[in-house]
Formats: structure tokens, sequence, C-alpha cells
């Protein structure tokens, strides 16, 4: 039996980077459906639509680059925590299209996987502090990238079927 921290850190995210390299085609699959209408429906007045959490993901990718590059330059570094709502909120997202917020997702993805697709063993395991869950690798963020992508993914269903019930009852 082959103890999870023996195998090369590369070899335990090859599927988190695969699937990483997935979640812009599911993104676009999922607003390639959804009306103007759709998209910009609210379950409620404090609530993102389907544009804010496209929105947010572009936002954690960005966020996300810094902090790749923090913790392979600066090795311990404590990076700040960002305003997720502020963020979406400032960004006019009602007003873009989803294509284009596609279009940055996948840009800033396909940066942040070229960059895993080069790194050594040992800096897989390179550190940054993150400002609520302490010490992360690069290993551990490449896995938290995939299970937010996978909360959004979740959450942008429920919404758009919850958007269409709403336009067939509007």
């Amino acid at each position: 039996m082959t103890l999870w921290y023996a195998i090369p850190a590369v070899e335990r995210v090859r599927g988190t980077l695969s699937e990483l390299s997935r979640a812009g085609d599911r993104l676009a699959e999922l607003f390639e459906d959804l009306s103007n209408w759709e998209r910009l429906w609210r379950p409620d007045p404090g609530a993102w639509n389907c544009m804010g959490h496209l929105a947010h993901l572009v936002d954690v990718e960005l966020v996300y680059s810094v902090r790749i590059r923090s913790a392979l330059a600066e090795p311990g570094r404590r990076l700040e925590s960002f305003d997720a709502e502020a963020w979406v909120e400032s960004q006019a997202c009602q007003e873009r299209t989803p294509e284009d917020l596609l279009e940055t997702f996948c840009l800033l993805r396909r940066g942040n996987l070229n960059v895993f697709s080069y790194l050594t063993e040992a800096q897989w395991e390179q550190v940054f502090l993150h400002p609520q869950r302490g010490p992360q690798t690069i290993s551990q963020i490449s896995k938290g990238l995939l299970a937010h992508d996978a909360q959004h993914l979740l959450e942008l269903g429920r919404l758009s079927e919850l958007a269409r019930e709403a336009r067939r009852i509007a």
C-alpha cells in the first residue's frame, strides 16, 4: 500500500489539473442556454445572479494567480483577503456579456494552468499564509480552486433553474 504522502505532488494533482482545465467549457455550456433575463435574475435583492457568480469566478482566478506567484517568489508570505461582494459589485458585471467574462476567466485559468505545468516537486509544496486558513501549499491551492469551481457550478445550476422557473411565472 502506497501512502498518499509518498506519491509525488505532481501525481497527486494531475486529476485536479485536468478538471480545472474543463471549467471554462462547463461555464460556457451553462450560460449558453440562459436568456439575458435569466442571467440577471436574483432570488432576492442581496443575492448574486448568474452574472455575479461568473464575475466572482473571474475575481478568484485573478486572486489565485497572485497567490500562486507569491508562494513561488516569496514562500511564507502572508497574503491579504479580498472582499468578494465588493469586488463583484464594483465591476458592473450586469453590463458585461457572459462571453466577455468567460473569455477573461479562461485566459486567467490558462495562465494558472501554464504556471502549474512547469512546477517542480518542491514548488508544489511551497507555502503562503492564507488570511483565514493559515499555511497553504500550491498543491492545496489547485485543489481549493477545483472545490471552489464545483461549489459555484452547482450554485449556478441551481440558480439557473430557479431563474427559468421565475421567468415562467413572471
